[in-house]
């Protein structure tokens, strides 16, 4: 399970509406399991405030268990 932000919902996703969608987090070439966006967040930013979001995603601390 993963929480993607706006940006990177619109980036990767090309728009479409991304809960339910599937995607690899990190290098797939290493066999790392497809995650479920399980959310999205608003945009932040975490330099600058003049600066454009960049992607960023989250991993909900319940699916650590």
């Amino acid at each position: 399970m993963v929480i993607v932000n706006q940006s990177m919902g619109e980036t990767l996703l090309a728009g479409r509406h991304a809960v339910g969608k599937r995607l690899h987090v990190g290098n797939p070439r290493k066999g790392l399991p497809w995650a479920t966006v399980v959310g999205v967040v608003a945009d932040t930013t975490l330099g600058p405030r003049d600066q454009p979001a960049a992607d960023q995603w989250y991993i909900p601390t319940n699916s650590l268990r």
